[in-house]
């Protein structure tokens, strides 16, 4: 996972992260297939957002191990691609955090593509993936530290 760009101050940190992407048929078990290989592989599973169509399902995820990920993927015959995103890091979710995001990247007229947002509770972590177009991600890397 990318390190770059990362900000910390007591309460978030901003980084870059890579996010692998792989198209499913939408019939169950499918992601169960990809999580056990990722697992048999040693690879954690650190975000997952999914969007889902009639017959198909894109995953996005966001592991500890890029490289040994897509091994695994590609090993199933499945085609694997890979984006930049942000990973805002909470230590203390409250209300506002994603209007905060999501205004700080807008009023700059950088629109977010895809968003999965996990958080443990108000006033405990959360995490945050923000997925926008590549010719402005590092405009919006940029911008992030700001948030």
């Amino acid at each position: 996972m990318a390190e770059e760009g990362a900000k910390q101050t007591g309460e978030v940190s901003v980084k870059a992260a890579t996010q692998i992407s792989v198209t499913l048929d939408n019939i169950p078990g499918e992601l169960a297939k990809i999580a056990a290989a990722l697992a048999e592989a040693g690879v954690n599973i650190e975000g997952i957002g999914r969007t889902v169509s009639e017959s198909k399902v894109k995953e996005n995820l966001v592991v500890d191990n890029v490289a040994a990920a897509i091994k695994a993927i590609e090993a199933m015959g499945k085609k694997v691609s890979t984006d930049e995103v942000l990973h805002f890091y909470y230590s203390n979710d409250r209300p506002g955090v994603i209007a905060a995001i999501a205004r700080k990247l807008g009023d700059d007229g950088i629109n977010i593509e895809n968003m999965y947002y996990a958080s443990t509770g108000r006033g405990k972590a959360a995490v945050v993936y923000v997925a926008v177009a590549k010719e402005s991600f590092e405009k919006a890397l940029k911008l992030a530290q700001e948030v």
